[in-house]
């Protein structure tokens, strides 16, 4: 009994070597890398602390008391009026930052409490480290 193949071994080895062309094609060689092209380089050591207010006819400016860490066991950052429903400031980087707002409904004070972090996060973009800053948002409004 003979058991030869109908092709010759040429073309079995010439088949093999076209069917793993692809595969290598697929595979990512760092050559291949394409940067995203919005890479920071440089660690940045700012962020922004966003803040949002209920400004209305009783509140028309709200003042604010801005903590490092939590408002109840940390330094006194600033204090500030608002008379915006948004406002922004430049704060340091991965740094936790609350804030009080005092509002008056009636004859009632009520204090709006918030707090959030700044962050910095770096990656790998073809070889360069990049880096990004998450802002800080601090929630003030009366509720609804």
């Amino acid at each position: 009994m003979n058991l030869k193949s109908p092709l010759p071994i040429r073309f079995r080895l010439l088949g093999i070597v076209l069917l793993s062309m692809p595969i290598a094609a697929c595979l990512n060689n760092a050559n291949d890398c394409v940067p995203s092209g919005n890479c920071t380089s440089v660690a940045p050591t700012t962020a922004n602390l966003k803040l949002k207010l209920t400004i209305n006819s009783e509140n028309a400016s709200v003042p604010i008391a801005v903590y490092e860490g939590d408002a109840s066991d940390s330094v006194l950052y600033f204090l500030d009026t608002i008379a915006a429903a948004t406002i922004s400031y430049t704060v340091a980087v991965d740094q936790r930052y609350s804030a009080v707002a005092k509002y008056r409904q009636g004859n009632l004070t009520i204090l709006a409490v918030d707090g959030d972090k700044t962050k910095l996060t770096s990656n790998n973009d073809c070889g360069d480290r990049c880096y990004e800053v998450s802002d800080a948002l601090l929630n003030l409004k009366l509720a609804q």
